[in-house]
């Protein structure tokens, strides 16, 4: 039955909920913290393309193209 303990579809709902409560979702456009070393290395701006339920979200830069794993507190979502 779906939603039972050690059912595929229960362990994939869990995550589904842990990486909403970041606050970033795949495809979401976001601006680094000035802080961050990359920031000041002129990858200012990227896309989500993964959240986690540790508080990390992982963001594809748009200057270098790298893909980097960054704290939710040192993002804000860009409209």
């Amino acid at each position: 039955p779906a939603g039972e303990m050690g059912s595929l579809e229960y362990t994939h709902d869990i995550r589904r909920s842990r990486r909403a409560s970041t606050g970033f979702k795949k495809g979401d456009r976001v601006e680094l913290h000035p802080g961050l070393d990359d920031w000041m290395r002129g990858d200012r701006y990227g896309t989500v393309t993964v959240s986690n339920a540790r508080g990390k979200v992982r963001v594809r830069l748009d200057k270098s193209g790298r893909s980097r794993l960054y704290p939710a507190d040192r993002l804000s979502v860009v409209e």
